[in-house]
């Protein structure tokens, strides 16, 4: 199951070190980073955007970037719940984005999250906070879909 893999490459990122426009694990991650690092982990290798802002809260960047990556396909948020390894873009506060990787399903957020927590200063699992939206969310493809 690709989702349960990367929602497990997401969790071997727990404890990594925050730092913004963090790639490296050895250096630390930030919320991008992590993404990248945990897909790298599953055996897919993307780079995206180093030059990057999720300030300002311009969902329609990030939905491009995901949309260039052949193995992700957008998952109706509105219509059921989030599963371990979706990948989430968070709204934490109406001028930021934020990505994450569930863990544990739920309904409209999951009822756990990986993700970079810059005031941790750590990738942490625990519950999304009740007030954050949900503003995106993309899974792995099937391999047969991607043949």
């Amino acid at each position: 199951m690709q989702g349960g893999e990367l929602a497990a490459a997401a969790r071997g990122l727990v404890g990594t070190r925050f730092i913004l426009h963090g790639r490296e694990p050895a250096h630390g991650l930030d919320c991008v980073g992590l993404v990248e690092t945990a897909l790298a982990r599953c055996g897919h290798r993307v780079r995206l955007p180093n030059r990057y802002t999720l300030r300002g809260n311009n969902a329609a960047r990030i939905e491009a970037a995901a949309a260039a990556l052949p193995m992700l396909v957008e998952a109706s948020h509105a219509q059921g719940a989030a599963r371990p390894g979706d990948i989430l873009a968070l709204c934490p506060r109406p001028d930021l984005l934020h990505l994450a990787i569930a863990s544990e399903p739920g309904q409209r957020l999951p009822a756990q999250i990986v993700h970079a927590h810059a005031g941790l200063g750590r990738v942490v699992e625990g519950p999304p906070p009740p007030a954050w939206q949900l503003i995106a969310c993309w899974r792995l493809a099937s391999r047969s879909a991607r043949s």
